[in-house]
């Protein structure tokens, strides 16, 4: 039994032997040279599918930034500097074979290859085109042994560093015909054309990609140049139109410092992002993307990158795809939908148009910002030819000015108010001003003899507050404005944002070891000095103020879609809550009734922008003028350079929005009521009176397409 079971064990481990020795035979010996072509041309591949950025969407479902189609002419230097007989021998690639040539030191290869530069230079003669080769590396060579070990040793091998500065290397003329072609049918130059060749082909010495990977040499190409390129096939050969998917930005530069701009990688970037991105493989960055360089573009890059799908393809030597062999579908990125109200954005942006400033909006119940606009402002969708222009000009239109702090002025009279009656004071106080204060001698624009709180708002009456103020004292000033969100940052999302600053008499001390004296109190009382605030600081004050002590938490980020429809949250953010600020009794009707009448009465500071106003409500405002201390650049003199601004909010008898507008480079005797003031009314006439009086639907929608 037992040497039955062994003939059969035997016999099974036989068969299978030749099975497989046949098998073997078959594959190597009959099908030898198939498999051995096969080898040599077709290699396993596994290649990105492309993907689609996430849209941004205004509150009414408005179209913001999206991808679209678009095409890059790509250069694959495989085909263009394809391999020719010479004189019957073995085919070679001339620009391949004379930048090996000059990788040779001494007849050694050199290997380790570093800091390699391959750049154009146009010849002496101006006919021939150059290339410049520099490198770093190390060659092998042979150190011969003295003459009579030589019988028996041929000796022993050392490494050695070379490096070189410049090689020239002359440009093939089958390379120079085919970009002189491509030159002339898109109105390039031949320099730019080689140059752009030269850097890929740098690319490849350096390993960052492959001579068959299509990469582009001319963006966003026009349809009439794709088409010559696909015709004439063999005119263009080793450039390609490739599809790509180009980033839009449908309403141009409205809100360009919200939503931002893409840029293309940096060096740096790659090293960082190449392998993963956002804790994903699905999103790795390649060197012909883009990023977010600023705003929504760059502080939800993760969430709006989509992921991209990769496929497992045989792939034959020039890079055409033999067959697939897997595949996973790519994931557009999300969407988002800002609280942006496009309508009266563009209303802001007109209205600042020449101007140097900024305008915010803010729901004054819910905290979302419906208006932040600054100006000068720049363009995404020509931010590429624009950038030079833009980075020189000094009024610096890269600067977000709604986020940016400067001096508040008299609006600061607002919380000057509040702390005077936390503090006691008797709501009912009158001042005799006589044009100057007693104290630091802050001056008023007149003579108001004895004035009350609500007169003195009216006229804004420095010498009132100044004595207010000095009651109150600083620390109670300093107190009131922290709790009403100054020297603080609102979580604006996009971040950037200042800080801002209150002075104090103990901050100052354990700052800067000065004293404090109290002149620096009556400054502080009218908002002058040192204190610095944001635009959109302001408006949440007034916010605030205005809803009895609600201190709401800006945002601008409604909500988040992915492509399937599903809601996700929005990163860093929790539920949106609101701090209560418990204001004294009857603060905030005796400010808003104050208030008013700056806007609506006689005499009122922003009465004479106002005083036509037809819309069925009232707003509530102040306006102030504060002055900072600039130095000339040329001169290197100190002067003075005003900052006016307009802050309230409206309907002021049942708020639904606060507002604050800010002007930089007032003229000499301009206040800021003559400047921020009409601003502000074109805001306000370009929201429908059903949503200021909350009698219609909301703007907010939700709107948009899906993905295609």
């Amino acid at each position: 039994m037992y040497q039955y079971r062994l003939r059969v064990l035997l016999i099974l481990i036989f068969g299978g032997c030749v099975m497989v020795a046949t098998r073997l035979f078959y594959l190597q010996v009959i099908q030898g040279e198939y498999w051995q072509e096969y080898a040599n041309h077709v290699l396993l591949s596994r290649r990105s599918l492309p993907t689609y950025r996430g849209r941004i969407f205004a509150a009414d479902g408005t179209l913001m930034a999206a991808e679209m189609p678009a095409f890059d002419i790509a250069v694959k230097l495989g085909e263009l500097d394809a391999p020719v007989s010479t004189d019957g021998g073995r085919p070679r690639s001339e620009l391949r074979a004379r930048i090996e040539d000059a990788f040779k030191v001494d007849g050694c290869r050199v290997t380790d290859r570093k800091d390699i530069r391959l750049s154009l230079l146009p010849s002496a003669s101006g006919e021939a085109w150059l290339a410049s080769l520099s490198y770093s590396g190390t060659i092998v060579k042979r150190q011969p042994p003295p003459p009579v070990i030589g019988l028996l040793w041929k000796g022993s091998r050392v490494r050695q560093k070379v490096s070189r500065e410049v090689a020239v290397i002359p440009v093939p003329e089958t390379i120079l015909g085919r970009v002189e072609k491509l030159a002339t049918a898109s109105g390039r130059s031949t320099a730019e054309l080689l140059d752009a060749v030269m850097q890929v082909e740098e690319d490849v010495l350096r390993e960052r990609a492959s001579r068959w990977e299509p990469r582009p040499v001319i963006t966003d190409a026009s349809y009439d140049l794709v088409l010559r390129t696909e015709v004439f096939e063999d005119a263009f050969r080793g450039f390609v139109p490739v599809e790509k998917c180009s980033r839009r930005y449908p309403l141009n530069s409205l809100a360009g410092h919200v939503i931002g701009y893409m840029g293309k990688l940096t060096p740096e970037d790659y090293r960082k992002y190449r392998r993963e991105y956002a804790g994903s493989r699905a999103k790795r960055m390649f060197l012909s993307d883009t990023i977010g360089k600023n705003g929504i573009e760059l502080r939800f890059d993760p969430i709006l990158r989509g992921s991209r799908g990769e496929e497992l393809v045989e792939r034959e030597r020039r890079g055409q795809v033999v067959r697939q062999l897997s595949k996973i579908d790519s994931q557009p990125g999300c969407d988002l939908y800002l609280t942006l109200m496009p309508e009266q954005q563009a209303a802001a942006e007109f209205a600042l148009r020449g101007r140097t400033g900024a305008a915010v909006v803010l729901d004054a119940i819910t905290g979302e910002i419906l208006v932040l606009a600054s100006s000068p402002r720049y363009n995404p969708a020509t931010i590429s030819s624009d950038y030079r222009q833009l980075a020189a000009d000094p009024e610096k239109p890269f600067l977000h000015r709604a986020i940016k702090a400067y001096p508040l002025g008299s609006t600061f009279k607002a919380i000057t108010s509040i702390a005077a009656l936390a503090q006691g004071i008797d709501p009912n106080i009158t001042v005799t001003c006589g044009g100057t204060f007693r104290i630091g001698h802050p001056k008023c624009s007149g003579w108001h003899g004895t004035i009350s709180f609500r007169e003195a708002m009216k006229r804004s009456c420095n010498v009132y507050f100044c004595e207010l103020g000095t009651q109150a004292g600083a620390e109670s000033l300093y107190e009131w404005a922290l709790k009403l969100g100054l020297d603080a940052n609102t979580t604006y999302e996009l971040g950037g944002e200042d800080r801002g600053y209150v002075p104090s008499p103990s901050r100052r001390m354990s700052e800067r070891g000065q004293r404090w004296y109290p002149g620096d109190t009556a400054n502080l009382s009218i908002g002058q000095g040192e204190l610095l605030v944001t635009p959109l600081q302001a408006a949440r004050m007034m916010a605030a103020l205005s809803t009895d002590g609600r201190l709401v938490q800006p945002h601008i980020v409604k909500k988040i879609m992915d492509a399937s429809g599903r809601e996700v949250p929005v990163p860093g953010r929790g539920s949106i809550e609101q701090q209560t600020v418990h204001l004294p009794a009857g603060a905030s009707a005796r400010l808003c009734d104050a208030l008013t009448a700056v806007v609506h009465e006689q005499g009122g500071t922003a009465h004479r922008v106002f005083a036509d106003w037809q819309k069925p409500y009232k707003l509530a405002g102040k306006t102030s003028t504060a002055q900072r201390r600039r130095v000339d650049r040329q001169t290197g003199l100190p002067y003075w350079d005003d900052v006016g601004w307009f802050v309230g909010f409206a309907p002021a008898d049942k708020p639904r929005i606060a507002f604050a507008v800010m002007i930089e480079h007032l003229s000499e005797g301009i206040h800021g009521g003559e400047m921020a003031a009409p601003i502000v009314r074109r805001i306000l006439e370009s929201f429908p009176d059903s949503f200021m009086l909350g009698t219609g639907a909301p703007l907010g929608g939700a709107g948009g397409a899906e993905h295609k």
